[in-house]
């Protein structure tokens, strides 16, 4: 609910500055508030004191870790630019493997590993890391084409603009808590299945905007898909947080952070590539098409495919078994 409320406030606040200031404005705004952010953070924030137990910080499988996945994820972006078979996204690759290897060696050879590897082990939590990746790629079309659709194709202003970017992320502040509070009552599969299938409705939805779309008909859509997210987030959160340990689950919920970074970055790099090629398929299919025909059709492509990803991600969500109401994790 938090971080969905901060998507909702962001876009909107950056609509305003844009208007306002020009893009740098984004930016440096940020400024005053991190840093006292991170006053109140030391400040305030308790000191954590681990009951009894002495664990040395894992720094090295840390820092193997961070080294994977950065390197994994700059191949990822420069691989729009120069392609997978540069000499730059090669190394990059190379490096990424190198630092994930030292990565298994460490935290399968050290007491206290930043991740336990045996955490993987268990199917019910792969497949619901591997939902969350699903569920993120696909809504991350809207971060990223929306914004140019609403303002080079329905020619609306920023901080309107804004406004509509508003919708999923308002939609997901309202669904999270109420959710959450069902599954800790209900189970939580056939609501984070529930979520998904709302979230490819709300795709397909926003595949069918035109040029000609209304401001309600765009919020409707992306609110469906903000909704979906809400529903399906929280309960397949509690899924992961209720099937491990209490002393894991600070590490239960960094991977889940992990997999919705994963499938950001996952649904930025794809949906460029398929965006641009698709773009440039149907100029030059039909070269009397007009730009704005051309994005229209390759927008409503993304979509489309995006919608698919979720109901995949549907039916795979189907196959889980529907766990009993977790009760109070206990200490190990």
């Amino acid at each position: 609910m938090s971080m969905a409320a901060g998507y909702a406030l962001g876009p909107l606040l950056g609509g305003m500055l844009v208007d306002a200031f020009g893009w740098r404005a984004v930016f440096l705004f940020r400024v005053v508030p991190a840093l006292l952010l991170a006053w109140l953070a030391a400040v305030k924030l308790p000191a954590f004191r681990h009951r009894g137990l002495s664990q040395r910080f894992d720094l090295l499988g840390a820092l193997t870790l961070a080294g994977s996945l950065a390197g994994f994820l700059l191949a990822l972006s420069r691989s729009r630019a120069g392609g997978w078979a540069s000499s730059d996204v090669t190394l990059l690759l190379l490096f990424s493997l190198a630092c994930f290897a030292g990565f298994l060696i460490t935290e399968s050879r050290v007491s206290a590993p930043v991740v336990d590897l045996g955490l993987f082990r268990r199917a019910p939590i792969i497949v619901a890391n591997l939902l969350t990746i699903l569920a993120n790629c696909a809504r991350f079309a809207i971060g990223l084409l929306v914004p140019y659709y609403v303002i080079d194709v329905l020619h609306y202003p920023a901080t309107t603009g804004g406004t509509l970017m508003l919708a999923p992320a308002l939609m997901t502040t309202l669904a999270a808590p109420i959710t959450g509070r069902l599954s800790d009552r209900i189970g939580t599969a056939g609501l984070s299945s529930l979520g998904l299938l709302l979230q490819a409705l709300g795709l397909w939805m926003t595949s069918c905007l035109d040029a000609q779309a209304d401001y309600l008909s765009v919020a409707l859509a992306l609110g469906v898909v903000g909704l979906g997210l809400g529903v399906f987030e929280a309960p397949n959160m509690s899924f992961v947080m209720g099937a491990i340990s209490r002393n894991q689950q600070g590490v239960a919920g960094s991977i889940v952070n992990m997999m919705r970074t994963l499938g950001i970055v996952f649904g930025a790099t794809g949906w460029s590539v398929l965006f641009g090629k698709q773009r440039q398929f149907y100029s030059d299919q039909a070269a009397h098409l007009e730009s704005t025909e051309n994005f229209i059709a390759a927008f409503q492509d993304v979509f489309q495919l995006a919608a698919l990803i979720c109901v995949a991600a549907f039916i795979l969500s189907l196959f889980r078994k529907q766990e009993a109401v977790a009760k109070p994790a206990e200490d190990d």
